[in-house]
C-alpha cells in the first residue's frame, strides 16, 4: 500500500541580537555617595519576552528605594531585595529600562534588558495530512517563548523538543478518515492547524466504471458512464486527462482530486445549503460527465462518508475520448502557416481560427457556415499600423467536404491613421492574366482551400481566378473611409507567394 504524505513547509530562521556598547549611566550621587554593591541577580538583568519577575539583592543593611525609567518594568523593595515585575514584550525588538536603586549612603543604576519575541519557524505550522500508519512531523524552530498546545484528539501529540516542534500522529485503526484541530499559543501569537489522517486505501474490485458513449454539444464534450457500486456506497466521480494525473494515480486521487472535491462540496453546502452527503452520488447509476477532454483519460470514483471525508475506497478506469466533432469545430484553435513572402524571405506566423458564434439560425443554433481567422498576414497589417483586433477575417466552411475557404474581403473592424479615421484592411489576391507579364489584383474571390489531413495538419490547395489562371499572391491592402484602396511597398512585400509551398500545422 502506498504511503501518502502532505509535507509541511519547513523553515528555520535565526534571530540574532546585536548589542552596542553603551556609555555607563551617570550616577547622580557619585560625588557624595558610594556605589551600592549588587550581591545577586538571578538572570544577569536579561529577560525573555514573556511576563516575568526578576530579583536584585544588594549588599546593604540600609533601607532602599527603587524607580524605573520604563513603565513595563516595575520595581518593588523588600529589605535589601528589589523585585522587578516585567510585562510581556509582544514586539520583535529588544527593549531597555534603567532601574535606579538608592539607600541613605549609596546608589546604583542597573540596566534591564528584555528580549523581543523570537518565533522563527512558527509560521510553518499548517494543516497536516498524515498516512494511515501514523507519522511524525518535525518543524525546525527558533523560539524564546513557550508554546502551549491544546487539542481534544488523543491521537495527535504536539510538543516542543529543543529546537523542533514535533507532531506525532498515531496509526489510524478505523476505516474512515479522521481529523482534529490543534490550537497553539506562543507569546503574543496564537493559531491553529488541522490534522487529517486517511484510512487504509482500498481499490474496490467490486466497483466497476465504464464509458458507454461520448457526445458533443458546442462547446463541450460529455461522457456517458455506467457506474456499478454497492447500494450504500457514496462517492464522487470525475474524468481527468492522463497527462494531468501522471504516473502516481493513487497519489493524485487522494492528494489532489479528493481534496479538491471536498472543498468544492463544502462551498456548495455553504452557498446552497443542505448536508455534505446531498452532493454525493449513491449506489449504481448512469452518470453524465460534462466538460471532458479529447484523448486518453482516467475515469475516477472516490468514496466519501457522511463526515465529509474520504473512506479510502476508490476505483479508476482508463478510457479514450474520441474527437467526434464535425470538422467545423475541429478547425478552432491555433495554426502555424509557413511559406515564402513576396520579397522571397521566409514566411512563418501563427493564426487563430475560432467558431463564429454570431452566425446563428432562428432557433439560436450555429449555422456552421463560416469561421473567423485572426492574425493572418500580420506583417502587412503592422505595415499599415493596424491594431491586432481589426486583423480579423471570415473563412467559408464547406460542410460536405469539411474544407475552409480563404476569400477576398474587407475586414469588419476599422482603425485610425494619421491621414484620417475609419480605415479598413482588405484581404485580396493577385494573378497574371493570359499573355500578360504583370500581376493583376482582385478581391471578393475564393483564394485558398484547406482540408484537415486527419492528423495535426491541413492540406492547402491554391484556387484559380478562372480556368488555368491560378492565384499567385495573397496580400493585404488598406481602404480609407471613402473606400479608396491604397498599397505600400512594405505591405506588398508582406504578401505571400502561393506558387511556393504553403503549409498549415496545428499548434494548439
Amino acid at each position: 500500500m502506498k504511503k501518502l504524505f502532505y509535507t509541511l513547509l519547513s523553515c528555520c530562521a535565526v534571530a540574532m541580537l546585536f548589542s552596542c556598547k553603551k556609555e555607563a549611566p551617570v550616577n547622580p550621587y557619585a560625588d557624595s555617595m558610594e556605589s551600592l554593591v549588587l550581591k545577586y541577580s538571578e538572570s544577569q538583568m536579561q529577560y525573555n519576552p514573556v511576563e516575568s519577575e526578576g530579583v536584585l539583592v544588594f549588599d546593604t543593611k540600609e533601607s532602599l528605594t527603587a524607580t524605573s525609567s520604563k513603565d513595563w518594568c516595575v520595581p518593588t523593595v523588600n529589605g535589601n531585595t528589589v523585585t522587578l515585575n516585567l510585562s510581556a514584550n509582544s514586539g520583535k525588538l529588544t527593549r531597555y529600562a534603567q532601574v535606579s536603586v538608592k539607600s541613605a549612603s549609596a546608589s546604583l543604576v542597573v540596566d534591564i534588558v528584555q528580549l523581543g519575541e523570537v518565533m522563527a519557524g512558527l509560521a510553518s505550522l499548517s494543516d497536516v495530512t498524515a498516512a494511515v500508519e501514523g507519522q511524525v512531523v518535525t518543524i525546525p524552530v527558533k523560539l524564546n517563548v513557550e508554546v502551549e498546545f491544546q487539542t481534544e484528539e488523543d491521537w495527535i501529540h504536539p510538543v516542543v523538543d529543543g529546537n523542533d516542534i514535533v507532531i506525532t500522529i498515531d496509526p489510524n485503526p478505523d476505516p474512515l478518515t479522521r481529523s482534529g484541530i490543534v490550537y497553539y499559543t506562543a507569546g503574543s501569537q496564537s493559531g491553529s492547524f488541522e490534522v487529517t489522517q486517511y484510512p487504509e486505501l482500498v481499490k474496490k474490485d467490486d466497483w466497476n466504471l465504464a464509458l458507454t458513449s461520448t457526445s458533443f454539444v458546442y462547446p463541450e464534450f460529455s461522457a456517458n458512464t455506467d457506474v456499478t457500486v454497492g447500494d450504500a456506497d457514496m462517492y464522487v466521480i470525475y474524468m481527468v486527462p492522463k497527462s494531468t494525473v501522471g504516473d502516481d494515480v493513487e497519489g493524485y486521487i487522494f492528494n489532489d482530486l479528493a481534496v479538491t472535491a471536498r472543498r468544492q462540496i463544502l462551498e456548495q453546502v455553504e452557498s446552497a445549503g443542505g448536508e455534505f452527503k446531498d452532493y454525493l452520488e449513491k449506489g449504481s447509476q448512469k452518470i453524465d460527465i460534462d466538460g471532458i477532454n479529447v484523448g486518453e483519460n482516467y475515469l475516477i470514483a472516490i468514496g466519501f462518508a457522511d463526515n465529509g471525508y474520504v473512506t479510502g475506497q476508490y476505483q479508476f478506469a482508463e478510457v479514450t475520448i474520441d474527437d467526434i466533432r464535425p470538422d467545423y469545430y475541429k478547425w478552432a484553435g491555433k495554426w502555424k502557416l509557413t511559406g515564402t513572402y513576396f520579397d522571397n524571405s521566409e514566411y512563418s506566423e501563427e493564426v487563430t481560427i475560432a467558431v463564429d458564434e454570431t452566425d446563428v439560425n432562428d432557433d439560436g443554433t450555429l449555422k456552421e457556415a463560416r469561421l473567423i481567422i485572426y492574425g493572418l498576414l500580420s506583417k502587412a497589417a503592422n505595415a499599415w499600423t493596424a491594431p491586432e483586433d481589426v486583423n480579423k477575417f471570415y473563412l467559408k466552411y464547406n460542410a460536405e467536404t469539411g474544407a475552409i475557404i480563404f476569400y477576398g474581403q474587407n475586414a469588419t473592424g476599422t482603425f485610425n491613421r494619421s491621414s484620417g479615421p475609419n480605415w479598413r484592411l482588405q484581404l485580396m489576391s493577385m494573378y497574371v492574366k493570359a499573355g500578360a507579364t504583370a500581376y493583376t489584383s482582385a478581391t471578393g474571390f475564393d483564394i485558398l482551400s484547406a482540408t484537415l489531413d486527419g492528423t495535426t495538419g491541413a492540406k492547402i490547395e491554391v484556387l484559380e481566378r478562372s480556368a488555368g489562371l491560378p492565384w499567385l499572391v495573397l496580400r493585404m491592402r488598406a481602404l480609407n473611409e471613402a473606400g479608396s484602396a491604397y498599397t505600400n511597398t512594405n505591405a506588398n512585400n508582406a504578401g505571400i507567394f502561393l506558387d511556393e509551398p504553403l503549409t498549415m500545422t496545428r499548434v494548439q
